[in-house]
């Protein structure tokens, strides 16, 4: 039984494929016919396969997936059905384009772009196989679709209104009138009473769309395969152990230390003993050659030396008359001049009503600021008491450190005569004494 909704669905997808700028017709035609015929012969493998798992009793999900793989394989005579359908469609382009267009220009807001091709192929039957066909097998296909669709478009094709009117003045633009009056709008027209019971049928069956459908029949549940079980892989044998040969010992003389290390350290230990000795006998032993005692004139300069850097460590004491007043009261009278009085007048009665104003207060009960201000008082004169300490004891430090200053420079010039002094005696009588160490140092006879 031929599948009139898969066929129509597999030319209108290989119109969809079909680029007539890029694919020539009969390659193109020729290519598909390949294709349909391999799907031929593979539809012959799996039904001889299928009837093998049928005679042996193999249910399973394979078989319902080659059915279904069947059934979508065409035979001989649906090949060349489809493949008459889709050059046809091809080749008269342009005839099915007028009718598709104006249906979409009219209908486009109920119908999808994608349905374009299907519409093309039920307009190729209907306008040039419908006498091939037969209404019958007509019929199974338009059935086989959408019958919302199909009604809408058969209706809109088969109108005599439109057949007699724009189709047959567009078409005779492309083909010459006679032949498409004769050709096609005449039978067309003939058909028409048996295509309006054909849409009577379709509008009683879209009226009773809304009718519950019969559940469908239970589909085949797939079942495992009867396998038998692997058996257990048994446990390898244990392979044996090969016996180690025994080894060498390994020879003592590798971890003892080498003699050599062993006389290094005895040597070693004999020269720091010999380095001591030699070190305790240089040290217990004194030099013969010059004597270490002083003698008593180098003795005595050198307490000459240090008495004297000690008298002058003793500073002079500072004698003052004390501090002089920095304030002095002066007990002379000032004679004021008229404004000096009513200035004295307007601070007096500011004062005046101030204190007024402090005694009303604190008759209504608030604090009385004397005592703060007394306080504050205080503190201001006790910093400015502190201030003149400072610059007090300022004065007294920079004057000690002129005087320090002074005192420092005088002890260095008599150092310096003291010095000249003694280098005078020393030429005089012939030795020398460091001035720093105190040693008497004679000089060598020419």
């Amino acid at each position: 039984m031929t599948n009139y909704k898969e066929l129509v669905k597999e030319a209108a997808a290989l119109l969809d494929t079909f680029k007539p700028n890029e694919q020539c017709l009969e390659t193109f035609i020729e290519d598909r016919s390949k294709s349909l015929e391999v799907g031929r012969k593979l539809k012959v493998c799996f039904f001889f396969f299928l009837h093998y798992l049928t005679v042996h009793n193999v249910h399973n999900h394979y078989g319902f997936s080659l059915r279904l793989f069947i059934q979508k394989k065409y035979d001989s005579e649906d090949k060349s059905f489809l493949l008459d359908i889709v050059s046809g469609c091809i080749e008269q382009k342009k005839v099915l384009d007028v009718v598709i267009n104006t249906f979409y220009d009219q209908h486009g807001k109920l119908v999808l772009k994608a349905d374009y091709n299907r519409f093309s192929v039920v307009c190729y039957i209907a306008v040039f196989l419908l006498e091939d066909v037969g209404l019958p097998r007509f019929s199974k296909i338009i059935t086989s679709q959408d019958i919302t669709k199909m009604h809408k478009f058969l209706r809109f094709l088969f109108s005599v209104t439109n057949l007699t009117g724009w189709i047959q003045s567009e078409w005779s633009r492309i083909y010459d009138a006679a032949y498409v009056e004769h050709t096609w709008i005449v039978p067309l027209l003939r058909w028409r009473p048996r295509v309006e019971e054909l849409l009577e049928q379709l509008s009683r069956r879209m009226s009773s769309g809304s009718l519950p459908k019969k559940a469908p029949p239970p589909c085949t549940q797939p079942m495992e395969f009867a396998l038998t079980k692997p058996k257990p892989r048994p446990f390898p044998v244990p392979e044996p152990v090969p016996a180690q040969q025994k080894h060498q010992p390994v020879n003592p003389n590798i971890f003892k230390p080498p003699k050599e290390q062993q006389v290094l350290e005895e040597l070693r230990e004999k020269n720091r003993l010999k380095a001591q000795r030699d070190l305790y006998e240089a040290n217990m032993q004194q030099f013969k050659c010059a004597k270490p005692q002083k003698s008593e004139r180098t003795e005595k300069h050198i307490l000459e030396l240090k008495e004297a850097q000690e008298a002058q460590l003793k500073f002079d004491a500072v004698f003052t008359s004390g501090t002089p007043a920095t304030q002095k009261v002066n007990s002379l009278p000032i004679r004021l001049n008229t404004t000096s009085i009513l200035r004295e007048g307007a601070f007096y009665n500011k004062k005046l009503e101030g204190e007024l104003l402090r005694l009303e207060r604190v008759a209504e009960g608030a604090s009385d600021p004397c005592a703060y201000e007394r306080h504050e008082q205080a503190k201001r004169e006790k910093e400015q008491q502190e201030q003149q300490a400072q610059q007090q004891r300022r004065h007294l430090e920079a004057k000690i450190s002129y005087e320090e200053a002074a005192l420092a420079r005088t002890r260095i010039t008599q150092h310096k005569q003291q010095m000249a002094q003694v280098k005078k005696e020393e030429v005089s009588t012939g030795d020398v004494v460091h001035t720093q160490t105190g040693i008497l140092q004679r000089p060598h006879p020419s």
